[in-house]
């Protein structure tokens, strides 16, 4: 299973964005522990956030559990299961 400590660039992660909720996104670069995500919102916009091990809500994995968060399904590694439950009751 992968692990927080092993994420590399291409990886997947969740986030949550403050305008959309829960984004899933390849990670696009790793510098000094922060990670660089690049994505589209709202079906149009394009942003990028930089995030803490501590803002990164699941990682993607294969062997995972499946499921669904937000509007994104496939198979997750959840690391903050109340956080995702909030989220998704707003």
């Amino acid at each position: 299973m992968k692990t927080i400590e092993s994420l590399k660039v291409g990886d997947v992660i969740a986030f949550e964005d403050p305008t959309d909720g829960i984004v899933v996104e390849k990670i696009s670069q790793i510098d000094n522990g922060r990670f660089f995500v690049c994505y589209i919102y709202g079906g149009y916009k394009s942003t990028s956030q930089d995030l803490t091990l501590n803002e990164i809500l699941a990682i993607g994995d294969p062997r995972g559990e499946s499921g669904k968060l937000g509007n994104w399904t496939g198979r997750y590694k959840i690391l903050q299961p109340e956080k995702i439950k909030a989220i998704l009751k707003k």
